[in-house]
């Protein structure tokens, strides 16, 4: 079950250029790298739904609409795309989350899109023992993240975005359970089956999508 933190669309930008890098007005045949990386159900890299995904598409429209480039498309994961977007490289990331911090050394367009906001995922035989952080549909994560026994799953290095981020950020290190892989929501949906974690913060569309991949009823 899924508790969405506030009603709200977040803005999903997509990545223009860094600051100080190669211009965008380039010449002919100029190489713009665009990366990618494993974000079922918005980029797929593996399964029947290859290359099918909502980035996947737009990403092909862009790359027909920009044909003085030659387009080359890297797959990474996050540490690596933040890597090279901070370097002085023609790149672009195409699911990139805006935020306050990363708008100092990266330029974003306007937004490609909208997703909905980030919720929690909680098992249905929680239900009553996190009740009491539930109200009117909101789940209050700042009060869940001051109890004891707390243990929270997230993304590393994913921004949630700058009301969340902070709460994340005042938590204590040993509350919050961070998976580095790619298939990092599937591993952590994986562990709160196992009891290990009782949330797991991420994106609906997201969580439903690999707790289909996990063949754990959505």
């Amino acid at each position: 079950m899924a508790r969405c933190f506030k009603r709200r669309f977040i803005r999903l930008c997509f990545m223009a250029a860094l600051l100080g890098a190669l211009p965008l007005s380039g010449h002919a045949e100029e190489t713009l790298t665009w990366l990618v990386r494993d974000l079922p159900p918005m980029t797929i890299f593996e399964g029947p739904q290859k290359s099918r995904g909502t980035v996947d598409q737009l990403l092909s429209i862009l790359i027909e609409r920009l044909p003085e480039y030659r387009h080359q498309i890297l797959h990474v994961n996050r540490a690596r795309g933040l890597q090279m977007l901070h370097a002085p490289s023609f790149t672009c990331d195409p699911s990139l989350l805006w935020t306050p911090t990363r708008a100092r050394s990266i330029v974003f367009s306007t937004p490609a899109f909208a997703v909905v906001a980030n919720g929690v995922t909680i098992r249905r035989s929680q239900q009553a023992a996190l009740a009491p952080f539930i109200a009117d549909g909101q789940f209050d994560l700042r009060v869940f993240l001051e109890t004891r026994e707390a243990r929270l799953g997230i993304i590393a290095e994913r921004s949630y975005g700058p009301l969340i981020d902070e709460r994340l950020q005042q938590a204590a290190p040993h509350k919050l359970v961070a998976h580095y892989g790619n298939d990092a929501i599937g591993s952590l949906l994986q562990m709160q089956q196992r009891g290990r974690l009782e949330v797991v913060l991420g994106y609906w569309p997201e969580v439903r999508y690999q707790a289909q991949q996990q063949n754990i009823d959505p």
